[in-house]
């Protein structure tokens, strides 16, 4: 259930740049992101290069609803992500991350 707060908005004041959830489908990972970063650099520590998603690294990253190329590094401290420069809604914001082969996990 999605809370709804007092100004209608929903939950978009409670969650940070930080909070993520993720879902499988079809051998890739989608990222979902509940906050815009305010320098445009979006980490996701969970996907840090110690926690491979497939044997062969990735491919690609897009952000679902934009058409900006998106920059991205996976190092040790998690996956740095350049989000686009202009927002393609206003409450969450989905990254569609492409491995090199199978995911390692799929739940």
């Amino acid at each position: 259930m999605v809370k709804i707060s007092e100004d209608g908005k929903q939950g978009k004041s409670k969650m940070g740049p930080d909070c993520v959830r993720f879902t499988v489908k079809d051998q890739t990972l989608y990222a979902i992101c509940f906050g815009w970063p305010e320098f445009g650099e979006f980490t996701i520590k969970s996907l840090s290069s110690k926690n491979s998603l497939s044997e062969r690294g990735l491919i690609s990253i897009t952000m679902l609803g934009s058409h900006e190329n998106i920059q991205w590094d996976q190092t040790e401290s998690g996956l740095k992500v350049i989000f686009p420069k202009q927002a393609p809604c206003d409450y969450a914001y989905v990254l569609k991350i492409v491995p090199k082969g199978e995911l390692l996990f799929t739940e």
